[in-house]
């Protein structure tokens, strides 16, 4: 989390921006995901074909919307400042639910301020 709130987009690396680095290829893996799960709906009955297909046709929606928010962010740094500050919280949660998890277990630790 802390990687993506710090990403300078204005860094290349590979022709990419390194926050596109890191979540391009969660919609590139979702696509494939979906590719295998239309390969296996065409095998099912008739009667749950139906229901697969359309689910399915849902979350190639949902694959369209992910790679547009993507590429909102990465074009908008409005959006991006959003994006990092939303990463720091959810790293600065993560690090305080852990500290009270391992104060939880042994009441001794204590914080020390660095």
């Amino acid at each position: 989390m802390l990687g993506l709130a710090d990403a300078d987009p204005a860094t290349l690396a590979d022709g990419l921006l390194p926050i596109a680095d890191g979540l391009l290829p969660i919609a590139d893996g979702y696509s494939a995901w979906l590719d295998e799960q239309t390969t296996h709906a065409a095998t099912l009955p008739a009667h749950l074909r139906a229901v697969a297909d359309e689910t399915l046709s849902d979350a190639h929606l949902v694959h369209t919307q992910l790679t547009d928010g993507i590429h909102y962010l990465l074009d908008h740094d409005d959006a991006l400042a959003c994006f990092r500050f939303m990463n720091r919280v959810m790293a600065d949660q993560r690090t305080h639910s852990e500290v009270v998890r391992l104060h939880a277990e042994d009441d001794t630790l204590t914080v020390a301020a660095e």
